[in-house]
């Protein structure tokens, strides 16, 4: 799955939130017609692509309530 990240500079540091949490995450392609950019993002130990989605949404909240205004956003599969 994809986060779209509006603060590129926070890249790195998002990349180290994300793996701390024990997801598998690296730098994805960019859209040349969105904004900011896109990380993959993989929770190895989850059961299916639902429960992996909702995990990951609330690490977005979480890096959200620490980094407001980031933009980090979950893409739609």
């Amino acid at each position: 799955m994809f986060v779209r990240l509006l603060d590129a500079d926070q890249a790195e540091e998002f990349l180290g939130f994300l793996r701390r949490a024990d997801c598998l995450a690296s730098l994805g392609e960019v859209d040349a017609h969105a904004e900011g950019i896109s990380v993959e993002v993989d929770v190895p130990d989850t059961h299916d692509e639902r429960q992996a989605r909702m995990e990951v949404a609330l690490y977005l909240q979480a890096w959200d309530a620490l980094h407001p205004g980031s933009g980090a956003t979950l893409l739609d599969a």
